[in-house]
Order: structure tokens, then C-alpha cells, then sequence
């Protein structure tokens, strides 16, 4: 975790004037030791927040295992007793965790949850419930500026953008209506296309891999009886488009995100 302007200085921290963090900034997980070179945006889910995954780091590092050297307790998780599971952080990835504001939403009685959009409805997963237009068009353009700022560090090809439940369903709306040159990577994690996401027709020239995880037994967002359908425009598109379900894994599975994620990142940098 880094604050100000990410280069980790001492001369830089100790200039700081420090203040009680903004609820609703950034959080962002810079690179250490080595120099920004690619970004990940990823969207919590609803009533949730970025901070959340601060404290679940392994989510986007590397899964590697290592040889136990004589004496370590044996993990009853490893695959090979004589291999521990270990995370270490991407080179030059830096993850932003950006925090949807508290808002008003329609269909629990005007209570105030973190929420990238209102709800107009709550159907209780049997379907997909209808969505504000005008506070999703707010999250969209405000997403779209922190494309535009990290794109212009980085390049396109090597910015990556995701989230989890209705983080995905906004990621892939943005990605969707995003202008400019094509993004390194989707993955779209526990969500949906959201029917009023225009996707582009176009989207097989693009190049973007898009990568879609979700679990078989999710209750929120089902996916027999009418998530998978709503990605039908994906699939007519074509493309680098992969889907990945999980029987027994139901919404919020957190273990179940973070393999999720760590698969994405490690085929989008492999090796």
C-alpha cells in the first residue's frame, strides 16, 4: 500500500501533510522495487469498498510454490508435501481500488449503501434487476477519467480492468463505451452484462482478452437461469472472450475471487 505520489521516498513521506484518508479515495496498491510499468482498476461490489481488498493482497500477486525446507509443518492445502504455497507481487503492477460513493438506492427505501449505481428494483437474484441510468453514467465517466490518467502513464496495452459482482457489471460497461485504444484485459468476475450495455460489435478487432468467472452455485446472480444469457452479445462479437465456472462456488466466495483474479493476472503475465 502506497500513499502520495507512489515513489516510496522517505524525502517524499516525511513532506507529507497528513490527513484521516478520504472514504472514498483510491486505494492503491503501488509496485515495490521496481518501476511502474502496468495498472490493474478493479471494482468492489455492492455496499463494499476498495479499502476491502487491502487486507486480501494475495487477490493480484503471483501464486507460486516453493520447496519446504526441512522442519516446516506439513499444509494439509499443498498439492505436493514437499512444496509451500507462496504470493509474491507482480513487477511494475500497480492495482487501483477505487471506492463507489454512499447513495440513496430506490428499492431498499432510500437507504444509503455504497453503490456504483441505484437499484430500482430488487428481484432477489431470480433475474437481473433494473439499474439508474444517470448514476451508472456518473460511475462511468468517473472510471473512464482514471483510464484516461492511467493510459497516459502507461499505455493502453497495458492497462487492465475488472471487478467483482456489480463492480463487473460496471467494468464491463465502461469497457464497453471506453473510446479509446484498446485495453490490455477484462476480467469480469461473479457479474453480468448489464442489458442496457450496448456491446460493441466490433469488439473481435479489438484484441481485448475478456475473461469471465463465475460460480455455478451463485444465488445472487444465477448463472443457469439467466447471467450466462445476458454475456450472449459477447459471444456474438467474438473474439478473445474465455468463461470459467465453478460448481459450488457461490456469490462472494472469496476464496473462489482471488483464484479467480490470480488466474486472469498470471495469464496476462505469464512467466
Amino acid at each position: 500500500l502506497g500513499l502520495g505520489d507512489g515513489s516510496g521516498g522517505g524525502a517524499n513521506t516525511t513532506s507529507c501533510c497528513w490527513t484521516w484518508p478520504d472514504p472514498e479515495a483510491h486505494r492503491i496498491m503501488w509496485p515495490h522495487g521496481t518501476q511502474h510499468s502496468d495498472t490493474l482498476i478493479y471494482l468492489h461490489g455492492f455496499t463494499c469498498d476498495g479499502g476491502s481488498y487491502l487486507c486480501c493482497a494475495e487477490y493480484f500477486y503471483r501464486e507460486d510454490k516453493e520447496r519446504k525446507e526441512d522442519g516446516d509443518e506439513d499444509d494439509e492445502d499443498d498439492e505436493d508435501e514437499g512444496e509451500a504455497v507462496c504470493y509474491n507481487s507482480y513487477p511494475g503492477l500497480k492495482v487501483v481500488l477505487p471506492t463507489a460513493p454512499l447513495r440513496p438506492i430506490f428499492a431498499y427505501d432510500g437507504d444509503r449503501i455504497r453503490s456504483w449505481y441505484d437499484y430500482l428494483t430488487d428481484r432477489e437474484g431470480e433475474e437481473e434487476d433494473d439499474s439508474d441510468k444517470a448514476t451508472l453514467d456518473e460511475s462511468t465517466r468517473r472510471i473512464h477519467a482514471l483510464l484516461e490518467q492511467e493510459v497516459a502513464k502507461v499505455g493502453a496495452s497495458r492497462v487492465f480492468l475488472g471487478g467483482a459482482s456489480q463492480g463487473c457489471c460496471v467494468a464491463l460497461h465502461v469497457a464497453a463505451t471506453w473510446k479509446g485504444a484498446p485495453l490490455g484485459g477484462i476480467v469480469a468476475t461473479q457479474g453480468h452484462l448489464l442489458s442496457c450495455t450496448k456491446w460493441p460489435a466490433d469488439w473481435a478487432n479489438r484484441g481485448t482478452p475478456v475473461r469471465v468467472y463465475h460460480g455455478l452455485a451463485d444465488e445472487t446472480i444465477q448463472w443457469d437461469s439467466w447471467a450466462s444469457a445476458a454475456y450472449e452479445p459477447l459471444r456474438k462479437a467474438g473474439g478473445n472472450l474465455k468463461f470459467h465456472t465453478d460448481e459450488g462456488v457461490d456469490h462472494g466466495d472469496d476464496e473462489a475471487e482471488g483464484r479467480w483474479v490470480r488466474d486472469f493476472l498470471s495469464e496476462m503475465f505469464p512467466g
